[in-house]
């Protein structure tokens, strides 16, 4: 802006206040650094503006950590200046990371290492906003989902398009087990970032570790992070397709080509990306044989099918629900150590799909559903395997043939008959099957009526 196009204001000019936020200055060795930045201060003080020292950082990038230590104690950097006729040098600091638009980089660590400082931030807002909720007391999934989403997730997914390829590749590019399962699932959870989502659904529910991870992310509808990573990157990958004629897309194609040199074995960012379409299936249709320059143009010009791609990351995700293994009746259920395991089987053949937008559930009663649904109840055959899942008799009826699982303690055991009896008055009829029952619309009779079994079982046994 220039002083005659400051605003004039009853023929007074209005002061403007520039800011100059997020500026880098690269320099090649100490003076040219030093130049760089005696230039900025007499640019600054000729517009009448202010560089505040203390917000500065230096970052040395040489492969040596004892050269740069010597540096930072020898080379002195900051900013010559004249302040009331006296000429004063205001220091800038020495750091080993600095922060760049909230990501942090430096010369000792990879890129993706700025993941350091989300998980911390996120970390400390998950238990904020659980806290927060809690004694707003709306700590429920329908309130409580939605603010993960918009105040933990965020943060977690910052800048991923830039370092998320290679976390997303630590996920895709592994074989399969030797059941043929391509593991999507088992290696997101080994992701500290969807640690975080794992515990934040745990307390939701609260249960410790005893649910199956599948459970838990079925009950609530959720995916692990990666997918909205994926969808993340690969809309970043088209908003440079679109932006053609600009620098960005200009290093867009350098990205390719680097990416096309190396057959997508390098590290670098396009080469990532690239090979995370090849692994799903989703490789772009390009001529083998062409040349370079023509693969190029067509990988530039090529947007992809986020929809598509996404649905083949969840199929990935979800391949353990398919498994003909489920077929079995959970009390047929042979349980040898191989995925999916009984829990998942007990699941879906007992509980059914998830309604908890229903209704409004008070979060006590609440809990004793969330718990019964993820068979996390201290139940005879959720008991570490010790003895045959046959001699796992209830103690509440004693009977010598009984099992107690969910469907014993919902459906046959005559120590919660007169519990029992209320599902009348919620329209239940006689002879409904229990997948029947745990998927009536009225959610909150149905929370009621299990929770009075849990009081009943701690009344007689003096645990749940």
């Amino acid at each position: 802006m220039c002083v005659e196009e400051i605003p004039v204001v009853d023929g007074v000019r209005v002061p403007s206040m520039f800011y100059a936020d997020d500026l880098n200055l690269f320099a090649h060795n100490h003076r040219r650094l030093m130049c760089v930045l005696t230039t900025l201060g007499e640019w600054c003080t000729a517009f009448g503006m202010s560089v505040h020292t203390h917000k500065c950082e230096v970052v040395y990038f040489h492969p040596d950590r004892n050269h740069r230590l010597l540096a930072s104690q020898v080379l002195k950097v900051g900013l010559r200046r004249i302040v009331d006729n006296q000429y004063l040098f205001q220091e800038i600091k020495w750091v080993n990371r600095a922060r760049y638009l909230g990501l942090y980089y430096g010369p000792d660590s990879p890129f993706e290492s700025c993941t350091d400082e989300l998980f911390d931030a996120g970390q400390r807002a998950m238990y904020a906003v659980i806290s927060k909720l809690r004694r707003k007391g709306l700590f429920i999934p329908r309130i409580a989902l939605r603010c993960f989403d918009s105040q933990i997730r965020a943060i977690l997914s910052y800048g991923v398009q830039v370092w998320g390829p290679h976390f997303l590749l630590q996920l895709l590019d592994r074989p399969r087990d030797i059941q043929g399962r391509y593991c999507y699932f088992d290696r997101a959870m080994e992701d500290r970032m969807v640690g975080i989502q794992r515990t934040f659904l745990r307390s939701l529910a609260s249960v410790g570790r005893v649910p199956d991870n599948r459970l838990l992310f079925r009950e609530f509808g959720q995916q692990p992070l990666h997918i909205h990573w994926a969808t993340l990157i690969y809309r970043f990958w088209n908003k440079l397709v679109k932006a053609k004629n600009n620098i960005f897309h200009n290093v867009f194609r350098e990205e390719i080509r680097m990416a096309l040199l190396s057959d997508c074995t390098g590290s670098s960012w396009g080469s990532l990306v690239l090979r995370g379409l090849r692994c799903l299936g989703h490789w772009p249709d390009i001529p083998v044989d062409g040349e370079l320059e023509v693969r190029v143009n067509v990988l530039a010009s090529k947007e992809i099918n986020i929809d598509a791609l996404v649905l083949t990351l969840k199929e990935r995700f979800d391949e353990d629900w398919v498994n003909p293994r489920l077929h079995v009746q959970p009390r047929e259920f042979v349980s040898d150590g191989a995925k999916p395991g009984v829990k998942m089987c007990r699941y879906t053949h007992w509980m059914g799909l998830p309604q908890h937008t229903t209704s409004y559930i008070p979060m006590v009663v609440y809990t004793s559903l969330l718990r019964f649904r993820l068979g996390a109840w201290a139940l005879e055959v959720n008991r570490p395997t010790g003895r045959p899942r046959e001699q796992r008799w209830c103690r509440v009826c004693n009977h010598p043939n009984s099992v107690e699982d969910e469907y014993h303690v919902l459906m046959e055991c005559v120590g919660y008959a007169e519990v029992r009896a209320n599902f009348a008055r919620l329209g239940v009829v006689q002879g409904a099957t229990m997948l029947q029952i745990m998927s009536i619309e009225d959610q909150l009779g149905l929370a009621r009526i299990i929770h009075g079994i849990r009081l009943t079982r701690l009344s007689m046994m003096g645990r749940t």
